[in-house]
């Protein structure tokens, strides 16, 4: 788990029964540009290849959530505003089409930055040795020995925006960068895609249109959409009305056949590896990843209070998740204590537990088995809701045949840019990180997806010496980067600029006022001029970003810690220790060198 890079609010711990809830260099730069070359070539020689909590929450071993009594929440679903995903423009929906997604942007890799950063004396190395210090210090007492200089790395990078170097400290060594590694899957959508990326998920026919009725199946292409919406309370319904109208303008009311749902090449739905033990799958932050998705993967549950003693009202969200029901949440008096328990699992749905009756709402959000399964069922039921009839069942097949395309929903990628980075969402970040990886290669692998982060980097100067990515979230502790490569990477992305990266930065959780860094830093220098990710797993502290300094100037940095983890030891010294860091960055004047 990345720490608090939920925006939820932590869930007391509850013991269980059984695991269910009981109670309720030049060479190398030689090199890089010579492989951003073979890409290129690689990818016109495809011609036209078209891209379509806090401490140790992870530590967790149970399946339940529950909340004190400040532990209402926000977010009822939404009715369906302005449409954002129209049909494709310019383009026929009676074409025929293969199993690729059509429409989309030739990966063509821009021109690499060839400027390396140069090292300038900088005053602010002695002050920040000082501070590593004195909590390094506060870490051995608090960790009784434990934690040392020696079994804990302390990385430090930091550099002016496109330009020299202050401070590199320990960075030849990879560590994990927890969620920090968000910060390349975003980076790598700018790079890439720049701010006109689409996910897009297309849909044809396999037969006839006749008298409003499709004689045939409709076929769903994947295209790596997280179809998620924070505002919408989980509901799905932006997307599904879309469809509907869509293939209502197609002549289609009735699907005689079936929802087929071609995965093509994405990956099958899974845990990564070195994630978290089996018994967090449940919860959000291990929500999976594939082709197709509905709520990042996630079931949202809207739970008010009814009468004392009697039921609360529960509704869940997407609609049509494909799950039975069960459990009952029961109204107590006010101030009593909110118990919620919930389960996604065995083709069950299990919401339990109790609720007070002076609570408004409360909203948990927890993974679904299968997101692609969560996708089908949330398509069907939309469809049903709007009018449009599938008469026969959900299938998944691969590869199906080409029909004639009838309809195209498209997400801007940039959308993503604040769950993934404001907020911390892991399957988000997973999704555009697939669908980066089919967008360079034709694959929504996890190979694919590192190799996508990788040409952003080559794009961008960074040697990729002893990277190692596995997903676009952070979540598996078989990442490993530098911390000089997060900066590095970071300074680049603003020095090239554009209408992208200014929603990247717009995205980053600011010291003091919003995301995961709200409740930081929220007196002093540092107050407001910190536009950071912050990021956690167990043995893993970091944070990366931009500091505006009071002298108006820019700074990228990068904090890597890597230490025996021990509980408690992140929020007590090493957020501690990065929030001084920073506070020294936002002093320091470039000018009194």
């Amino acid at each position: 788990m990345n720490e608090s890079d939920s925006p939820f609010t932590p869930y007391e711990r509850i013991g269980t029964t059984g695991g269910v809830p009981g109670s309720v260099g030049s060479k190398k730069r030689g090199q890089r540009r010579l492989r951003t070359g073979v890409i290129a070539l690689f990818v016109l020689a495809l011609g036209l290849f078209w891209f379509g909590g806090d401490d140790d929450p992870a530590g967790v071993d149970d399946q339940v959530q529950a909340a004190a009594s400040d532990r209402a929440s926000d977010g009822d679903p939404a009715s369906p505003g302005s449409m954002l995903l129209d049909a494709p423009k310019g383009r026929s929906t009676g074409e025929p089409s293969g199993t690729d997604l059509l429409a989309k942007p030739p990966v063509v890799l821009p021109e690499p930055i060839v400027k390396e950063p140069k090292r300038a004396p900088s005053s602010i190395e002695s002050p920040i040795e000082g501070v590593i210090s004195k909590w390094m210090r506060k870490a051995k007492d608090l960790s009784k020995g434990k934690v040392t200089n020696k079994n804990t790395v302390v990385a430090v990078h930091v550099q002016r925006v496109g330009g020299e170097v202050l401070l590199d400290r320990n960075t030849k060594n990879s560590l994990r960068p927890a969620s920090n590694l968000k910060l390349l899957t975003c980076m790598a959508a700018v790079v890439l895609c720049a701010d006109s990326g689409y996910f897009e998920t297309q849909f044809d026919r396999s037969g006839p249109v006749e008298a409003g009725v499709l004689k045939g199946d409709l076929i769903a292409r994947a295209g790596g959409d997280p179809m998620f919406d924070e505002p919408s309370g989980g509901s799905v319904d932006r997307w599904t009305s879309s469809l509907a109208a869509q293939l209502k303008k197609a002549g289609i009311r009735k699907i005689q056949g079936s929802l087929v749902l071609d995965e093509g090449t994405y990956l099958e739905p899974g845990p990564g590896p070195k994630w978290p033990g089996s018994k967090e799958y449940w919860k959000h932050y291990c929500a999976l990843s594939g082709g197709f998705s509905a709520n990042a993967g996630c079931l949202t549950a809207l739970i008010k209070p009814g009468k004392v003693g009697g039921s609360g009202n529960v509704q869940v969200y997407p609609k049509g998740h494909g799950l039975k029901r069960t459990g009952r949440v029961k109204t107590v008096a006010k101030k009593k204590k909110l118990v919620i328990a919930v389960e996604a699992k065995g083709g069950n749905l299990m919401v339990r537990g109790d609720i007070p009756a002076d609570v408004s709402k409360y909203n948990p959000r927890f993974s679904h088995p299968d997101p692609v399964e969560l996708f089908g069922h949330a398509m069907l039921q939309g469809l049903k809701d709007n009018g449009v009839i599938v008469v026969g069942d959900l299938r998944r097949q691969r590869n199906v045949p080409g029909g004639r395309e009838v309809a195209l929903l498209r997400s801007p990628l940039t959308e993503t840019f604040q769950p993934i980075l404001l907020d911390s969402n892991n399957s988000v970040a997973d999704q555009l990180f697939l669908n980066l990886g089919h967008r360079l290669t034709g694959k929504g692998d996890r190979k694919s997806g590192a190799a996508a982060i990788a040409a952003a980097m080559e794009v961008l100067g960074i040697d990729d010496t002893g990277m190692k990515i596995v997903d676009g979230s952070g979540l598996s502790k078989a990442n490993s980067v530098r911390a000089d490569q997060l900066a590095g990477a970071l300074s680049g992305l603003l020095y090239r600029g554009g209408a992208a990266a200014d929603l990247f930065m717009e995205a980053l959780p600011v010291s003091g006022k919003s995301g995961t860094l709200r409740k930081r830093m929220r007196k002093g220098a540092a107050t407001g001029r910190v536009h950071a990710k912050t990021g956690f797993v167990n043995g893993t502290s970091a944070l990366s970003g931009v500091v505006e300094t009071m002298s108006g100037e820019r700074l990228v940095f990068s904090i890597l810690v890597s230490y025996p983890h021990t509980d408690g030891l992140n929020t007590k010294v090493f957020k501690p220790m990065q929030d001084d860091i920073c506070a020294l960055l936002a002093e320091y004047d470039g000018e009194a060198q």
